[in-house]
């Protein structure tokens, strides 16, 4: 479970996911950061390469539910053998493939990072079919542009002699 500490930088780190590009009109930003936050407190990415994994899993669930939402409404005004509703098809699928690639490689980092002795979330690794969603803060040794870093506790000052 992330710590208080914790929580903050994660939430505002989830908020770097309200960009534009990557909402769309009809789309609810919060729902976005909503499920950026989740992710980050659920995987608790060590480094640039994990959270490069946390982002591609959030970003490919988004684009999923967006494909899903697209696939919906084009088979209603189009015929399911229609160009739009193939290309929607192709889309989603790619999404999907995607996502298990990115958790299948940030299950098996953090299983290493685990057997070298170094913290894992609990749930960082859950068991296979074991619903999704809930993740941490970014590292800092790799801060990204409209990123925040997360606080670290700072060790007790040697006593006065």
């Amino acid at each position: 479970m992330a710590s208080s500490v914790q929580i903050h930088p994660a939430r505002l780190n989830a908020q770097g996911f309200n960009a534009r590009s990557l909402v769309v009109p009809g789309e609810n930003p919060a729902e976005l950061e909503a499920l950026a936050l989740d992710y980050f407190q659920q995987f608790d990415p060590s480094g640039p390469v994990e959270e490069f994994l946390v982002d591609t899993l959030v970003l490919s669930d988004w684009n999923r539910r967006r494909y899903t939402r697209i696939e919906a409404q084009i088979l209603q005004a189009d015929a399911p053998t229609g160009k739009a509703a193939q290309q929607i098809f192709h889309r989603l699928a790619a999404t999907e493939r995607s996502y298990f690639r990115a958790l299948r490689e940030l299950r098996r980092i953090q299983r290493e990072r685990q057997a070298n002795g170094e913290a894992v979330a609990p749930d960082a690794v859950p068991p296979a079919g074991k619903q999704l969603l809930d993740s941490a803060p970014a590292s800092p040794e790799a801060p990204r542009i409209g990123f925040v870093l997360p606080v670290r506790a700072q060790p007790a000052p040697p006593p006065a002699a």
